[in-house]
């Protein structure tokens, strides 16, 4: 028997025990954080998020949601909360996390990367509202059309 300073005895069987599960628990919460954090966010792979495709409805959707707020982050927040689509939600979720913790947050990345589904009309709908972004930040007037 062990007799410990505050009135309690164990014995060596049990102490031994108490060490062993306390160490284990101990080891296995520092690898825990370890893996944890090693692992990059989903965000830095876009490989890994699900292939959409954006319909006339969808590209006008970016379209309005751009000029009701006014800036890229807006408009992907609104989208993202107004899509019905999960596949197309789960993609602006991606590209606004990418522009709010990546390294470079840029909206080329996140727009043509994170967003686009590769479709010539839905690129050149992304590129506009990048260039009207762009002037806007700027100061440059817009072109007229026609």
């Amino acid at each position: 028997m062990i007799r410990l300073p505050f009135d309690v005895s164990i014995s060596y069987e049990y102490l031994i025990y108490y060490v062993v599960v306390v160490a284990t628990l101990t080891i296995g919460a520092i690898l825990y954080f370890i893996v944890k954090d090693s692992k990059s966010p989903d965000y830095m792979n876009p490989k890994n998020l699900p292939a959409v495709i954006y319909e006339v409805e969808d590209r006008k959707k970016f379209y309005e949601y751009y000029q009701l707020t006014g800036n890229i982050e807006g408009m992907l927040y609104y989208y993202a909360r107004h899509s019905g689509n999960k596949k197309q939600r789960k993609r602006v979720m991606e590209a606004e996390r990418y522009l709010k913790f990546s390294r470079y947050r840029d909206y080329e990345t996140a727009l043509f990367t994170y967003v686009s589904d590769g479709n010539t009309a839905t690129n050149i709908v992304l590129n506009d509202i990048i260039l009207q972004d762009a002037r806007r930040r700027t100061g440059l007037p817009m072109k007229k059309e026609g």
